[in-house]
């Protein structure tokens, strides 16, 4: 570890039962300083030269080593290990100072055995990087003082994977670190929080990692690492962070790694197929119509499409997948002949726990049914919200009539998929409604097609419709989401869509998702109508900030036009409706979570828990400053909520544009965790302040961007054009806008910070969630400005709104073209 000079002076407090001298020195709220050059120097004994323990004198700082027991996770080497007898050096000045049991920095307690995170001096300047990685981590072994600042610590450095002498191997997991007998003694201002760090033990049926985890240990000393469990038929190291199943099989029984897997079932189903099976020479096999091979095989009718393959998209670690070998006897005589090989694969999710925050494509294939190493914890939520509506509408545009509504929507029905059982949305669960409900939605929504009018040109397109004793008005075009989202689901849709399409040879749009809710007050105002004695122009008129936030997104948008929306901050970790409905069911009573039904979306069923009267529940009181913002609000009971960032550095993290809510929940969880008796009343509580300190992070942000675009109004840096339009509306939508608390918050917090002017604009509870009516206007204002969709489009996983980002933007993605002309 590189050491940088000191900084400042500040202060830390020891606290303890023995420090009656300390007891009153100050603790005050300073920024950390970066890791100083301690005055202190650990020695360790010689390999194989290992002494027994002797009093220090400390005067003529004599080579006495202490032998230094491991933690209680045995996060170092073990005990007999050389590398943990040591000295401290100057012995002398390193017994003089006293013991203590914890230490206090910043009005935050740490202790012996805690995972603390190290200001190393540079963190500030890492770009491109998970916060974690910007500081270092260590865990507390000694601490020791002889005045509030002089506060010293001996510790057990924590190793990222990228610092190892051999780097970061395939192995190494997203959040893992490596344990190491590499000690240190640190100045106690340099500590920069608490890090949550949890042992994993590569054990069957092991509770899975959340967060940071380490599971092996390096030996700075040898420069070795100690060996892991060998898992799978490879012999190889396992990424905790990648699918391992486990064959249930007496035959088999090992646990292996997917890609593994998939080889061994495949090839094992080759040679069933191709050496195994009964044959016989009665029938011939025509290819190409006209050759016959010389030894013809009889094949089985039955035995078409052998092989499946289930796709779980957007799963990086489903959490329990059980099953066994399956084997068909051979049927009696008058009974089908149902081959032995039917079924090669049978893939049965059973629970629910996987982080989305990277795609993976599971394509598992033999004759097995997988159950997984992990979790047999609490179920998760998968966040991709956009999995398990099925919605259809029927839209219909006018010409611009004064005082008139400019849209009609003639049908608007959804059907959501029954994933109560599994504690969030399941693919093939919401694979399976979309699937069943789709088809049946579509034939019901044709009979609201407008009628063809009595004094109708002949050549008025029309289709014949099922039940209808009248033609229907063939409509201009389709309209169908194409992401971001689950592939899986977005297949089925946009197939669908395809279909009509190419029947009624009309164009295709295929849109974005997120665009159509930020442009969905704009279909509510061509619903609804302009005020009187105005245009018919849809509201708000472009440019408005967008702030998107749903169960897979927290965006917040500069929207100059339809197609251009610059991305202002977005989340860093999990989105906002993720956090709401974590915090729901972490908080709720389990009576309360009962009574949501076949909805997985808990967020308002909390709201309702925490606000049985509503509005008049709020009493809600803005802070009036950036500071305020960020302080800890008191509660009648033994905890707090901090602002998420604002205690990173000294608070650096809460100037950055970025949106943060793992933090939160971990801090709800612990809050439940340390007080399983949590009365009524406390729910209620900790429900409110974990939602308020959550809106005003998001907030806060709004009016970072506001003070920014009074300067700079054209979204990308650049000064606005003279009497360019300013940004006074902003637009609040997705699932969580529904959420009256949020809106109250939101209103309350502009106003006070000096924003009073910026319009609020939510759609109706109806139209915050997915819907088909905001895919239809999207649609519709894409077709309007000269866009239509390839038939060659295929569903999008991730896709951006900002032209500057990787996708660039809604038109950087193809299969675009221009009405009547070529793609762009």
């Amino acid at each position: 570890m590189v050491s940088q000079k000191r900084k400042r002076e500040s202060y830390a407090t020891p606290t303890s039962n023995e420090a009656e001298d300390l007891s009153e020195a100050p603790q005050m709220e300073l920024e950390t300083v970066p890791v100083t050059s301690s005055p202190f120097t650990v020695v360790y004994a010689k390999l194989g030269d290992v002494k027994p323990k002797k009093s220090r004198t400390g005067a003529n700082n004599k080579m006495d080593y202490n032998d230094h027991t491991a933690a209680k996770d045995e996060v170092g080497m073990t005990e007999s290990d050389p590398a943990t007898t040591y000295m401290v050096l100057p012995g002398s000045l390193w017994d003089s100072m006293k013991k203590y049991k914890n230490f206090i920095v910043a009005e935050r307690q740490f202790g012996i055995n805690d995972f603390i995170y190290v200001n190393n001096g540079t963190s500030a300047l890492a770009k491109g990087t998970e916060d974690d990685r910007k500081f270092w981590i260590a865990r507390v072994l000694e601490v020791r003082a002889s005045s509030p600042s002089a506060v010293y610590l001996r510790v057990y450095w924590m190793y990222w994977p990228t610092e190892l002498p051999s780097g970061q191997d395939h192995y190494h997991g997203k959040s893992e670190l490596v344990a190491s007998n590499h000690m240190e003694i640190i100045d106690a201002m340099t500590v920069s929080g608490l890090a949550e760090v949890t042992h994993l033990v590569e054990q069957d049926d092991a509770p899975i990692a959340t967060g940071l985890y380490w599971r092996q240990r390096f030996d700075f000393r040898t420069q070795k690492l100690s060996p892991l469990k060998k898992d799978c038929v490879c012999k190889q190291y396992h990424n905790p962070d990648k699918l391992l199943v486990h064959c249930v099989s007496d035959d088999c029984g090992k646990w292996m790694h997917e890609d593994c897997l998939l080889k061994d079932a495949t090839d094992k189903a080759w040679a069933r197929l191709n050496g195994k099976q009964p044959m016989s020479s009665n029938d011939t096999i025509e290819v190409n119509g006209s050759e016959q091979l010389e030894d013809a095989i009889q094949v089985d009718p039955m035995a078409s499409g052998i092989i499946a393959t289930t796709s779980l998209d957007s799963v990086r670690k489903p959490s329990s997948m059980k099953g066994k070998s399956r084997r068909k006897t051979k049927a009696k005589k008058g009974e089908s002949n149902e081959p032995e090989w039917e079924g090669q694969l049978e893939a049965r999710l059973e629970t629910k726990s996987l982080p989305v925050d990277k795609e993976e494509n599971a394509e598992i294939t033999g004759n097995v049914i997988f159950k997984d190493k992990r979790s047999k914890k609490e179920p998760r939520t998968w966040n991709e919200r956009l999995a398990d509506d099925t919605s259809v509408a029927i839209l219909e545009k006018h010409d611009g009539i004064q005082d008139q509504p400019s849209a009609t929507l003639h049908f608007h029905e959804k059907i959501t998929a029954d994933n109560s059982q599994y504690g969030g949305i399941h693919p093939l669960a919401a694979l399976d409604s979309h699937q069943s409900s789709l088809g049946t939605l579509v034939a019901k929504s044709l009979l609201s097609l407008p009628d063809v009018p009595e004094n109708a040109s002949s050549l008025m397109p029309t289709i014949p419709v099922r039940c209808s004793p009248f033609p229907k008005r063939k409509p201009d075009f389709v309209s169908v989401t194409r992401g971001p989202g689950m592939r899986s689901s977005l297949s089925t849709g946009l197939d669908t869509a395809k279909g009509l399409a190419i029947a009624w040879q009309t164009p295709l749009l295929a849109v974005n998702h997120m665009q159509a809710h930020a442009l969905t007050p704009r279909l509510v105002s061509a619903l609804s109508g302009p005020p009187t004695g105005t245009s018919s122009t849809p509201y708000p008129a472009f440019p408005f900030l967008s702030l998107l936030l749903s169960g897979g997104h927290t965006l917040l948008l500069h929207s100059t036009s339809l197609t251009q929306h610059p991305l202002l901050a977005t989340t860093t970790d999990i989105a906002l409706g993720d956090f709401i409905d974590k915090v729901a069911r972490a908080v709720l009573p389990p009576t309360v979570l009962a009574s949501t039904g076949s909805s997985t979306s808990y967020g308002r069923s909390l709201e309702l828990f925490t606000f049985p009267d509503g509005e008049s529940d709020y009493t809600y009181h803005p802070p009036r400053t950036r500071g305020e913002s960020l302080s800890r609000n008191p509660t009648p009971y033994p905890w707090s909520l901090g602002s998420p960032l604002a205690e990173t550095r000294g608070g650096q993290g809460s100037a950055r544009m970025e949106y943060s809510f793992s933090g939160l929940d971990s801090a709800v969880r612990r809050i439940m965790d340390g007080n399983p008796d949590m009365g009524l009343a406390e729910q209620m509580c900790l429900a409110r302040e974990a939602m308020r300190v959550a809106f005003e992070h998001v907030a806060e942000r709004v009016v970072m961007a506001l003070l920014k675009l009074q300067s700079r109004d054209d979204g990308n840096g650049n000064p606005a054009e003279e009497g360019a339009p300013r940004t006074e509306v902003l637009v609040v939508s997705g699932g969580v806008a529904a959420n009256g608390y949020l809106r109250a918050v939101l209103r309350a917090f502009l106003a006070a910070r000096g924003f009073p002017h910026v319009r609020l604009v939510v759609p109706p509870a109806a139209l915050c969630t997915d819907n088909a009516a905001m895919i239809a206007w999207a649609g519709l204002e894409m077709w309007a400005a000269g866009w239509e969709s390839d038939l060659s489009v295929r569903a999008l996983r991730k896709w951006g709104l900002d032209e500057q980002g990787g996708d660039g933007g809604v038109l950087g993605v193809g299969g675009w073209m221009r009405r009547g002309k070529g793609g762009v």
